[in-house]
């Protein structure tokens, strides 16, 4: 289940994006700790329910670390905001869901 404390802003955007709806936004990394598995992650189009209120744009990375049981691990994702512009969805590089 997505916690939203544990959303945290590492490098703040800069620089200037490449074309689209948010073109000179640039990209922000964030960091997120959660128990939740990828396939969870991964599988709820709206697992940021306050992206807008944290700032979350199309096309920022979250680097998602785990501690579930005996396997801790880090996954990186693009944020994929959706047409309610309030949710977003994690996607990993390959997942291919957009």
């Amino acid at each position: 289940m997505y916690d939203s404390d544990n959303l945290v802003l590492a490098i703040p955007r800069m620089g200037q994006g490449e074309g689209g709806d948010n073109a000179g936004l640039g990209m922000a990394v964030w960091t997120y700790r959660t128990d939740d598995t990828d396939a969870q992650i991964e599988s709820d189009i709206d697992y940021v329910t306050d992206a807008v209120d944290k700032g979350l744009k199309q096309g920022d990375m979250v680097l998602a670390t785990t501690d579930e049981d005996t396997n801790i691990g880090a996954s990186l994702y693009t944020v994929d905001m959706n047409a309610d512009d309030i949710t977003a969805g994690l996607l990993s590089p390959a997942s291919g869901r957009h």
